[in-house]
């Protein structure tokens, strides 16, 4: 499907049926990818950027697990920084963002 930006869950549960497919990024901002905030970010190790970037790195490694647990298995085949697309959590003062892989092109 060309038209596939990435995937989601749809609840709490990390789990092959709360997977959900994204096929149109909403809003008029550019989305944010991990290469981009990589570069905007300051150098330096800081609590809260290595909580941010470990909560980034595990939601991309439940989202590969559900992926792989899929019949038949689904492999990305790409991913990389510029490949998982972030959105902002704006619920709390603690800097989150949500994780959607993209570019399933290859896959």
């Amino acid at each position: 499907v060309n038209s596939l930006l990435g995937i989601s869950f749809i609840d709490d549960e990390i789990s092959p049926q709360s997977l959900s497919l994204i096929y149109k990024w909403r809003g008029d901002q550019r989305p944010m990818t991990l290469s981009r905030l990589i570069e905007s970010s300051p150098a330096g190790p800081g609590a809260a950027r290595e909580n941010m970037m470990l909560s980034i790195l595990q939601q991309v490694a439940e989202a590969l697990e559900a992926l792989h647990q899929h019949t038949p298995a689904i492999v990305h085949r790409d991913l990389k920084p510029s490949n998982i697309l972030l959105k902002r959590d704006n619920s709390s003062d603690e800097v989150r963002y949500h994780v959607f892989l993209c570019d399933f092109g290859s896959a």
